[in-house]
Formats: C-alpha cells, structure tokens, sequence
C-alpha cells in the first residue's frame, strides 16, 4: 500500500542523502510510518 511506499521512499532518501541531519529526518519519518503501518495490521 501507500504506506508501505512511504516508508521505502523516506528509507531511500536516507541511504541516499550524504547529509546525516537530513538522513535522520528521512529515517525518523521511515519509523512513524512503519509504526503506523504496524498499528494498521493489528
């Protein structure tokens, strides 16, 4: 689903980014949508 797109893209950006602050924006924004994809599925 979308979410799960999200959560690739924003993981993609932070393997991507040479920028640590933004790479632990994208990767803080990865976590709070597989956290919401996790509450989803129980």
């Amino acid at each position: 689903g979308s979410l799960t797109r999200t959560v690739t893209r924003f993981a993609r950006a932070a393997a991507e980014t040479d920028d640590p602050r933004r790479a632990r924006e994208h990767l803080q924004a990865a976590r709070e949508a597989a956290e919401a994809l996790s509450a989803l599925e129980r």
